[in-house]
């Protein structure tokens, strides 16, 4: 008989390597930093048909 706990079945991804020796992290900026919102246009067509992006519907009251 095999004492041995059963192992789980599936895909199991392999351990991480050991970080290396004299490694420093730097903590990552958050996601507003990293990746900023584009500028707004100075003026908005109206959308034609089966545009959504960077117009303006007819009806706004903008």
């Amino acid at each position: 008989m095999d004492d041995t706990p059963p192992q789980p079945a599936g895909y199991q991804p392999p351990p991480s390597p050991p970080a290396p020796p004299n490694a420093t992290y730097v903590q990552a900026p958050p996601p507003e930093v990293a990746f900023p919102p584009p500028a707004p246009l100075a003026s908005y067509p109206f959308c034609k048909r089966g545009q959504f992006d960077k117009c303006m519907q007819r009806h706004d009251p903008k």
